[in-house]
């Protein structure tokens, strides 16, 4: 394994289904775990004499900003995207009673919803949001609750990511059936 300049060598372990990283040093038949973002460490007396510390989780880059939404949707140059993002800031903003805000540089996103991962790792990111995107709208958050699949048949054109739902533009879908799929979000997130 190859060791850097201050004696450490790389290591991974897998706990729970995830790979935390690891830097292994040796010393003398102590072992001490340290949370880098506590600052608490745990010394131990294992037999193989190795001193693990837990590096640091990066941070989320899609924080919360303070621009302006309508600046945002000014400088969007389709006129169908900049429209068909006015009718889904009415249909989010009904949804969770929250006033649009800007996430990032290009995602419309409405509330906040902190999560944690079983891995540690924790963060903010808004309940339900969307991004008018160049070749499509992406909605996030909006796919993943109890009962979105029968109502994601009756939407009408869309494409499904891991998370995301795309769609061109709003006259292709079911708007009656995209409000309540974005309620439903709304309200199972707001249950956990």
């Amino acid at each position: 394994m190859p060791r850097t300049k201050n004696g450490t060598s790389p290591h991974k372990e897998q706990t729970g289904g995830n790979f935390v990283r690891w830097l292994v040093r040796r010393q003398s038949l102590k072992v001490v775990r340290v949370d880098l973002r506590t600052g608490i460490s745990q010394a131990h007396q294992p037999s193989d004499g190795k001193i693990w510390v837990k590096r640091a989780m990066a941070e989320n880059k899609t924080k919360q900003t303070a621009e302006s939404v309508s600046v945002f949707l000014e400088g969007l140059a389709d006129q169908t995207k900049r429209s068909d993002a006015k009718s889904l800031i009415k249909l989010m903003q009904g949804a969770t009673g929250e006033k649009p805000k800007l996430w990032g540089p290009s995602i419309i996103g409405f509330g906040s919803h902190h999560y944690v991962y079983d891995s540690g790792r924790e963060g903010d990111t808004p309940v339900v949001s969307f991004s008018p995107r160049k070749t499509a709208i992406v909605l996030y958050g909006v796919t993943g609750s109890v009962g979105a699949l029968s109502l994601l048949k009756q939407l009408g054109k869309h494409s499904k990511g891991k998370g995301c739902l795309y769609i061109k533009k709003l006259a292709d879908v079911d708007q009656n059936v995209l409000s309540k799929l974005i309620a439903m979000s709304v309200s199972a997130k707001r249950a956990n």
